[in-house]
């Protein structure tokens, strides 16, 4: 499969930003292909993909959370 070069780099900034302003905090993935996000202000949980970023939502279709006595201190 063959991406766009403008497509990565804009991804990678994305990604750059989230972990700059420490308002997000990457949970779980190590590559770029899927990664889930948690916002520490809200909780709400997004799935980061190469095509793009989604909040995550339970069968109900609300935004799952994580509560923020579960998420790691910030440094």
């Amino acid at each position: 499969m063959c991406y766009d070069i403008n497509i990565k780099i804009k991804i990678i900034r994305c990604y750059e930003l989230m972990a700059k302003y420490n308002r997000f905090i990457k949970i779980y993935g190590a590559t770029f292909n899927e990664q889930i996000w948690v916002d520490r202000e809200t909780g709400v949980n997004y799935l980061v993909m190469q095509s793009g970023v989604c909040p995550l939502i339970d069968a109900c279709g609300k935004p799952i959370i994580t509560p923020q006595n579960e998420l790691p201190a910030t440094d």
